[in-house]
């Protein structure tokens, strides 16, 4: 990541921001953490229900309140 410095006025009052700027770097390196599985990515529920070896909820038996 690089920083982009703005710099301006408002109403008489200096002020200045900085911006984080994503790079094509940055993008190389997310896609080499991916490659070597250092990345989480989003699991489903059946994905867990599977790999913990959960029973089916049965669903009669929630509390859907009011």
């Amino acid at each position: 990541m690089k920083t982009r410095k703005h710099k301006g006025w408002d109403n008489g009052i200096g002020w200045t921001a900085e911006e984080l700027v994503w790079t094509e770097a940055d993008t190389e390196r997310m896609r080499a953490a991916r490659a070597r599985n250092e990345v989480s990515t989003p699991i489903t529920s059946a994905e867990i229900k599977e790999r913990y070896n959960l029973p089916d909820i049965d669903e009669s038996v929630l509390d859907t309140g009011p």
